[in-house]
């Protein structure tokens, strides 16, 4: 869909309410085929949605998604910097990352076909650091796995853990490791890494110790489970985190609540930006492990 039809029609969806607006909105979906909008995203970027799913809706509707968590990361973005989008969906994170001149290299892991479609498209709209996406999914082994495909509302859950089934379908993926790809076939190691990997952020690091310990990413925000407290309900991910020296943050939501799922920072500890983000982000996030010495992580 053409730039200004999308803004006509977004014009009208986040315009006043009236009886019919549900109804018209939706013969005029069906009419184009549920055509994707196109629409600013940042300063300078573009990406293609469909609001049918929740968190292109989000975008669509508010202009962003999740947006504090670019924020974070790319505070310590320097110059020359290596991003890793581990489980990049659409490219929402993607395009943000794009559009930072100190990024150098951009790599997007996403095993999803659906998404690794939209998510394609929107890099092609966006010029910038060289970029490449990898019909990958990243774990501890490298291995064929199932992925469960994410329901038509919320692609953005499709997983490798057993435990969920939308029915809507599953396939085997690729996986491999980020050692593998480092070590073996020689990719930069990232210097900033974003993941959101429903439930698999942990097989993730596990394939990723050797990095960890010998070029260790400056930053990497990831999300997770967590209890109503906002602390993250798999304990062997802090352990693992902290026993490669880095300590965490959580990022607060702009809604100021506390989700199922929340996003978390890692930093290492040794770094003293650690200690600068905590101060200057005190109204948005809350420190909740520091450095601690920690046994061997758990497998």
């Amino acid at each position: 869909m053409n730039r200004l039809v999308s803004w006509l029609l977004r014009r009208y969806y986040r315009g006043p309410d009236h009886p019919f607006k549900v109804r018209i909105w939706s013969w005029i979906r069906r009419r184009q085929n549920y055509r994707r909008f196109l629409v600013r995203y940042g300063p300078a970027g573009w990406l293609t949605l469909d609001e049918r799913c929740f968190l292109q809706r989000r975008i669509f509707d508010c202009g962003a998604y999740e947006p504090e968590v670019a924020e974070a990361l790319l505070k310590f973005a320097v110059s020359g910097e290596v991003v890793w989008d581990i489980g990049a969906n659409i490219g929402s994170f993607a395009v943000a990352a794009l559009q930072d001149s100190r990024v150098q290299e951009l790599h997007c892991f996403e095993p999803d076909p659906d998404n690794r479609a939209t998510l394609t498209l929107n890099l092609a709209l966006n010029p910038g650091a060289r970029q490449r996406v990898w019909p990958l999914a990243l774990s501890d082994r490298t291995e064929q796995r199932t992925l469960h495909q994410g329901p038509t509302s919320n692609r953005g859950l499709s997983c490798l853990g057993d435990d969920r089934d939308f029915g809507m379908g599953c396939l085997a993926v690729n996986c491999t490791t980020l050692d593998e790809l480092v070590l073996t076939q020689h990719l930069n190691p990232p210097t900033l890494i974003k993941m959101d990997v429903e439930g698999w952020e942990y097989s993730v690091l596990l394939g990723a110790t050797k990095v960890l310990q010998q070029a260790p990413p400056k930053a990497i925000v990831f999300e997770s489970t967590c209890d109503q407290q906002g602390q993250i309900a798999n304990q062997r991910l802090p352990e693992l985190l902290k026993h490669y020296g880095y300590g965490l943050v959580k990022l607060s939501r702009r809604e100021q609540k506390v989700d199922a799922q929340e996003n978390f920072l890692a930093v290492r500890a040794t770094d003293a930006t650690l200690k600068d983000h905590s101060c200057a982000s005190a109204d948005r996030a809350e420190i909740v492990c520091a450095t601690a010495q920690a046994g061997q992580p758990r497998r």
